[in-house]
């Protein structure tokens, strides 16, 4: 075989290289694909695990249940002692650090956003009614992360429908979803008056 030959042979056979890499390349996007959504299941299938543990089962009652919060409204409207703190305030501070972590999962990005607002908007959604204003008090003083996220959430709605960055970066809590317009706040400078002005 002479140079010339060779030359033409590689000719020949380059096309058929580019399109075994570009199978073998379409291939490993599909696979790195499905491992991210296998991981992404596994990973909220432990945050389901750890929200159903019974200290933050009891805190999420706290929230929801109208009996329960109204007992302990009065409670949350002094800051506990750290070395003083109740089991409700405990069961309620192990519901709360739990959305620190959904936080974390959410902006490492080992979840689609999508999913974790369909299983966690609903709780923590509850700093937004009007009827919950001690629950929000507790939240701005002794969780700035929360506080933080909820805000800049609140700060969502307002965007203008239709915006792109409203279908871009939709809003994770739904209050609107769960309860009457007027039976919840949106409003930043309102939902935390030292920090919505910022």
């Amino acid at each position: 075989m002479t140079l010339k030959d060779l030359s033409l042979f590689a000719n020949d056979l380059k096309p058929i290289l580019e399109c075994i890499a570009f199978v073998v390349g379409a291939g490993a996007l599909i696979k790195w694909f499905v491992e991210r959504d296998d991981r992404a299941t596994d990973v909220l299938l432990k945050l389901e695990e750890h929200f159903n543990e019974p200290q933050v089962r009891k805190g999420r009652q706290l929230v929801e249940d109208p009996q329960k919060y109204d007992s302990f409204a009065a409670a949350l409207r002094a800051t506990p002692q750290p070395e003083g703190l109740s089991d409700t305030y405990a069961d309620l501070d192990e519901l709360l650090r739990f959305y620190v972590v959904v936080f974390a999962v959410r902006q490492a990005r080992q979840v689609p956003e999508q999913s974790l607002s369909t299983c966690y908007r609903f709780w923590l959604g509850h700093y937004y009614l009007n009827k919950r204003s001690d629950l929000r008090t507790y939240i701005n003083s002794s969780f700035p992360t929360l506080r933080d996220w909820l805000l800049e959430d609140a700060d969502r709605h307002r965007r203008r429908p239709g915006s792109l960055l409203r279908w871009w970066r939709p809003p994770f809590f739904t209050p609107a979803h769960f309860w009457k317009t007027r039976e919840f706040e949106l409003n930043p400078k309102i939902l935390s008056p030292d920090r919505g002005n910022q």
